[in-house]
């Protein structure tokens, strides 16, 4: 679990670091793409970026 808040942070630094407002949201549901939209609306999301990489770190 520290691993994963260690990971959320540099997220968000590289995030802030880029000038990108960004927020890690998790979400648990059933209907996976019904749970996305529903957040997207209720949040007033204007551009939403899904993604990983492949080592599960961001790498240049």
């Amino acid at each position: 679990m520290k691993e994963k808040k260690r990971k959320e942070k540099n997220e968000l630094t590289l995030m802030r670091y880029m000038k990108v407002e960004a927020e890690i949201v998790q979400i648990e549901a059933d209907d996976v793409p019904v749970a996305i939209s529903n957040e997207v609306s209720k949040s007033q999301i204007s551009m939403l970026v899904i993604g990983a990489s492949s080592g599960g770190d961001f790498t240049r």
